[in-house]
């Protein structure tokens, strides 16, 4: 679920104060004099743009995963609906064409308890099939990976060996998006890097200079 975040202004002292300071080689730098600092503001970063990226792509999700199962959904139930009635339209007008022969009528009737169970559990099925798809679409799957760097600094024994992340459940196509978030690390991370995306996996390394890093990585999407 998406966790809007709520931005504040910064409010100081003193607004649009500078101190310029020449430097040896003829340029000049300008520093912040706010004095004091009333409200500190929400800052504009990756995190904070990041966050509204994917509050919008998971909004676009949402919304395809909803239209394209209502659309499936009724198709599926209209089907079974019009078999089920088609079928007990034909086991009534047997019946009433040979009321005489009540062991006839004992097994239309039970033919036709049997079809409404079978379609019952057919539909039931399908909703179970169709719930798991939404999921693996808008929720997607979470794991926690663990990455280690094997050799010293600039190299990267991960950028020249990614691992290779399998996926739970095989994607239908490979429009599905990889989100890491760093949990703990040894070291400076980098970038975190992914690569050769399949629909039953892909590889992830990262640049950095650190020994190892751990993180919750997210794969949405790929399933409609």
């Amino acid at each position: 679920m998406f966790s809007q975040p709520f931005f504040e202004d910064r409010v100081t002292q003193y607004k649009n104060r500078y101190r310029e300071t020449e430097n040896p080689d003829g340029s000049f730098t300008h520093e912040r004099v706010e004095g004091e600092i009333i409200q500190q503001g929400t800052p504009h970063n990756q995190t904070i743009m990041n966050t509204l990226g994917n509050g919008i792509q998971d909004s676009h999700m949402a919304q395809a995963v909803l239209a394209f199962w209502m659309y499936h959904n009724s198709k599926t139930v209209s089907t079974v609906e019009a078999d089920l009635q088609a079928k007990t339209e034909a086991l009534e007008q047997a019946i009433s064409e040979n009321a005489e022969t009540a062991d006839f009528g004992m097994t239309d009737l039970n033919d036709a308890i049997r079809i409404i169970s079978f379609g019952n559990l057919q539909q039931q099925r399908q909703n179970e099939a169709n719930d798991a798809l939404m999921a693996a679409e808008a929720l997607g799957e979470l794991q926690e990976i663990t990455l280690t760097n094997n050799q010293r600094f600039p190299f990267n024994s991960t950028v020249d060996s990614p691992r290779t992340v399998a996926l739970s459940q095989v994607r239908k196509n490979l429009f599905y998006s990889i989100e890491a978030i760093v949990i703990s690390h040894e070291g400076m991370v980098g970038d975190v890097q992914f690569s050769d995306k399949a629909l039953n996996g892909f590889k992830i390394s990262f640049t950095g200079s650190g020994t190892s890093v751990t993180l919750a990585v997210r794969v949405k999407g790929g399933m409609t």
